[in-house]
């Protein structure tokens, strides 16, 4: 079978066109390079930090809460979240920065194609649908919630943060959660495309097909919660801490710990893959042929995941018991002295994995187009 995409949108050409693209050249799609270069593609989408999507954005503003309202709180930790908060929203990779979220916007209003009603839909709710709560939800953060923090008015900053920015993240990710769904749908029918290309140049790695193929992986990456990083666990976690601190109600705290469980387990009802259903279709997929394909299985498979294991049973027997008794103390202590400490060394060894898989796609695109 021809894997267009094997990771976060799949899609799976039928038998037609898998022996022509086989029969026909190594430099096709389906091919043995299309595979490597569609392999860590699929990988990063996998794992990356989406730019394009405000989950980080929001984390980033639920930790400066959480640590403004300590009882000593740590002002250079502070300013840390809210200088990272700041990269987030407008970091610039032209100065060696991470590429913000407006950056990435920018690329995608230039470049993302409008050739048909189908790209006209993904790029109006990526710049449009999704756009607007973001730039609401980073001129309340910049303007009211951030001078909260900075002056230590951590309740007044937590009232913003559920009146105002949670809102607009909740709205924002609507339009992200669209993009996805066309994405998945525009996949199916680049799949039909492949089937019935008329030459072979339409299905050469660099041509057309190719590239739009490109384009729609690097849309997925930029605004997927990726399964493989478990940065929406611990968004879960932290608003899991928060309902708790704010009284919500037990269908409110029932439905937060139940999606927290299954981001780990999946989810049958809507067919979305967890945590543990990836793992082992990535410890089969990843070759071990050379030291830099080693060194991103072990990172993918080994050492980011012991800290995510880790993460997840501390989520279940620990956070999970705390909040639904009640004890909001105890649930603080968990996830800033336990849990906080495995999400970031399994954010070291995804940062790792990141700049490992990119370098390697380039690698291998760069040989084929030579």
């Amino acid at each position: 079978m021809l894997t267009v995409f094997l990771g976060s949108v799949m899609v799976f050409a039928g038998a037609p066109a898998a022996s022509r693209a086989q029969g026909s050249s190594d430099r096709s799609i389906g091919g043995p390079a299309y595979r490597k270069i569609i392999l860590m593609k699929d990988l990063i989408a996998d794992i990356l930090p989406p730019p394009a999507y405000i989950i980080e954005s929001y984390l980033t503003a639920l930790r400066a809460v959480d640590e403004a309202e300590r009882e000593s709180p740590d002002k250079s930790k502070i300013n840390a979240l809210l200088e990272y908060g700041r990269l987030l929203k407008e970091g610039d990779s032209s100065k060696s920065e991470m590429a913000g979220y407006y950056e990435r916007i920018n690329v995608w209003k230039k470049d993302l194609s409008e050739e048909n009603e189908d790209w006209k839909a993904i790029k109006h709710n990526l710049v449009k649908v999704s756009f607007d709560p973001a730039k609401k939800f980073f001129e309340i953060r910049d303007t009211k919630f951030n001078p909260l923090i900075k002056a230590g008015k951590a309740a007044e900053a937590k009232k913003v943060l559920r009146t105002q920015l949670r809102p607009l993240y909740e709205e924002h990710r609507k339009g992200i959660d669209k993009v996805v769904q066309l994405s998945r749908a525009m996949g199916i029918k680049l799949e039909r495309q492949i089937t019935s290309a008329a030459s072979e140049r339409e299905i050469m790695i660099g041509g057309p097909l190719y590239h739009k193929i490109i384009q729609l992986k690097d849309v997925v990456s930029d605004v997927l919660p990726p399964p493989m990083y478990i940065i929406e666990t611990y968004l879960t976690a932290m608003e899991l801490l928060d309902a708790a601190d704010a009284r919500a109600s037990r269908e409110r705290i029932d439905e937060l710990a139940k999606y927290g469980l299954r981001l780990r387990d999946g989810n049958v009802q809507t067919k979305t893959p967890g945590y543990n259903e990836r793992l082992p279709q990535w410890e089969k997929a990843l070759s071990s042929d050379t030291p830099d394909d080693r060194e991103i299985k072990r990172l993918m498979t080994k050492a980011s995941v012991e800290p995510a294991q880790k993460f997840f049973d501390a989520l279940e027997n620990q956070l999970i018991p705390a909040v639904k008794q009640g004890n909001v103390t105890e649930a603080k202590n968990i996830l800033r002295k336990d849990m906080l400490s495995l999400y970031e060394e399994h954010r070291k060894n995804i940062d790792l994995l990141v700049a490992a898989a990119d370098k390697k796609f380039k690698e291998v695109e760069r040989e084929v187009l030579k």
